[in-house]
């Protein structure tokens, strides 16, 4: 009997694109979890520092939970463009869901690796996730006013709610939540751009 693991495994290997995707996106995320381990986790780069060295320089010490947060922004955010928004825009054709995959773990590790690296970087990250989060819930709202099924739309608007809530749990306060505003409406106004290429 030919069970549905059977069919997508006989779809993988009769696709070069989708054997690519799935190689560079495997590499990515072990990539990432092996730093998130590292340096979030383990705090590897702090361990064998002098005291004098740490109280100088007082190097990043990144936050777990920001790192999950930033994961699960960009969860809820995919998760609602795979529900409601194939077939919009640009994204059309067999292989339309490889693009935003890739988009968006591309837009989490580049967050997730300045939140291990960098002080402040979250503001950059709510940023992105927040206008992505923004501009995608308007494009849904629209689709649902286009005739896409009010189920779908509803369940995509819930999942861009968990996006937004947890981009705006990343922001900071004062110049953070300042940046992260800019950063938002450029994000969104990228994103809007996309959106109004043709299919």
């Amino acid at each position: 009997m030919i069970t549905t693991f059977d069919v997508v495994l006989a779809h993988i290997q009769s696709s070069t694109v989708l054997q690519i995707f799935l190689v560079s996106n495997i590499i990515l995320v072990v990539g990432m979890s092996i730093l998130v381990w590292l340096y979030a986790v383990r705090l590897t780069h702090v361990q064998n520092m002098p005291l004098n060295v740490v109280e100088f320089t007082h190097p990043q010490l990144p936050k777990l939970d920001i790192i999950l947060l930033i994961l699960f922004s960009h969860a809820c955010i995919l998760l609602a463009v795979m529900i409601a928004l194939l077939g919009a825009g640009p994204f059309t054709g067999p292989y339309a869901w490889i693009g935003m995959t890739s988009a968006l773990l591309i837009s989490a590790a580049l967050s997730m690796f300045a939140e291990l690296k960098k002080r402040g970087s979250r503001a950059y990250a709510s940023g992105v996730a927040l206008g992505t989060s923004v501009a995608l819930f308007i494009v849904v709202i629209r689709l649902l006013f286009a005739g896409k099924p009010l189920t779908e739309t509803v369940i995509a608007v819930l999942f861009l709610f968990g996006g937004i809530a947890g981009s705006l749990r990343l922001l900071g306060a004062g110049r953070a939540v300042a940046r992260s505003i800019v950063v938002a409406c450029i994000a969104a106004f990228v994103w809007f751009m996309i959106f109004s290429l043709p299919a």
